[in-house]
């Protein structure tokens, strides 16, 4: 525009002086070591004009790459003074000059990052506002740095949920920028979004922010956590993915739901169908704890199930459980015993000290609990 102003006066002053000389055609005369030159005064006022002119341009232009260089500095050093922790100092500096810069998009992030660091919310938000009144003319790595910097700094002021939007909108642009997958795994987790997280593992795997076991572990976490918070229990049960219904794990914590729930026989039905099929430690345990349903008939088929495993420490602790709940203490006592020979452990010993206790049996307990105080510090 100043230059657009600057060449219409440069030309009504040619126009002006033009109209003046052809009232006076006149002449100049250059004389130099013997030659002779005759030029029309009106030749002689456009070539000065056209002159004038010209290096007006010139100078116009050393301005205007003055003050980018200039633009330069300032963006540069405030730079310098961000990593370097002076806040203030950079957000002074990347704000200077920020009209003549070539990435004023870099200068307001920087600025509000500034801001943030120094615990000036007011300030960051203006410069992210004046950041994000450049972002719809931006590339998609510039609104990705804007939206980042907005999600850290609603997330570090403790709005989580608008952080969460503004990350899945960056998603969008860029599915696979790691920052963002690591946000968002960090934000889902914390607001105990595990169907959130449970769909991000796919793409933290194939972005190898997680390894295979560690995807496995998120995974496991989330399909336990959607589990133990569904209204209802049976219908997740019903649609979990098969390799994790025939996980024991998963079966006993679904187990253990049921009967905080008071649903005992249906736990107790399940771990017998379970069990039909393969013995596990864990699911033994559980089947001996139950203390509600038919234990005379859990007793017997734990005995049928002894029969050809005699050893098994899973069915020794639950047999031992199961004849004492059914008052036949002696008989318990004998399966842990046979326990503690074959795997003595910590538990065994005091459930035994427990029923020596009932039977009266004072030596006996003392020494059982001796020798479980020993394995729970040894």
């Amino acid at each position: 525009m100043r230059l657009l102003l600057m060449s219409i006066v440069v030309l009504g002053i040619g126009v002006g002086v033009s109209l003046w000389i052809g009232q006076d055609q006149g002449f100049l005369l250059l004389v130099w070591n013997g030659w002779r030159l005759e030029v029309s005064n009106l030749v002689v006022v456009v070539a000065l004009l056209i002159s004038f002119y010209l290096l007006l341009l010139r100078l116009m232009a050393w301005l205007a790459g003055r003050k980018l260089r200039l633009a330069q500095q300032s963006l540069g050093s405030g730079l310098i003074e961000l990593a370097q922790g002076r806040w203030r100092k950079a957000e002074k500096k990347l704000l200077n000059r920020v009209g003549h810069s070539q990435a004023p998009l870099l200068n307001y992030l920087g600025a509000a990052r500034a801001a943030q660091m120094a615990g000036d919310d007011q300030s960051r938000d203006r410069y992210l506002a004046d950041a994000l009144r450049l972002e719809s003319t931006a590339d998609k790595s510039s609104q990705i740095a804007v939206g980042l910097l907005r999600a850290e700094s609603l997330h570090e002021s403790g709005f989580s949920d608008q952080a969460l939007q503004v990350l899945l909108s960056l998603q969008k642009l860029q599915p696979r920028h790691l920052h963002v997958l690591t946000l968002l795994q960090k934000i889902y987790t914390e607001l105990d979004d595990w169907q959130g997280l449970l769909a991000l593992v796919p793409q933290l795997r194939r972005s190898k922010l997680l390894t295979k076991e560690q995807s496995q572990q998120v995974s496991t976490k989330c399909r336990l956590e959607l589990l133990q918070s569904a209204s209802d229990i049976q219908d997740a049960w019903r649609q979990m993915p098969k390799k994790f219904t025939a996980d024991a794990r998963f079966l006993v914590y679904y187990l253990r739901i049921l009967i905080e729930d008071g649903q005992n026989e249906r736990a107790i039905k399940l771990l017998t169908r379970r069990l039909n099929k393969g013995l596990d430690q864990e699911l033994l345990d559980l089947f001996g704890q139950i203390e509600s349903g038919d234990l005379e008939a859990r007793f017997v088929l734990i005995k049928k199930w002894l029969d050809k495993n005699p050893q098994q420490p899973g069915l020794l602790l639950a047999a031992g459980r199961l004849a004492s709940k059914t008052g036949q203490r002696e008989i318990a006592i004998g399966y842990y015993e046979s326990l503690v020979e074959t795997e003595p452990s910590a538990l065994a010993c005091s459930e035994l000290a427990q029923l020596c206790i009932e039977q009266q049996n004072q030596g006996s307990a003392v020494k059982w609990l001796q020798q479980g105080l020993d394995l729970a510090v040894g």
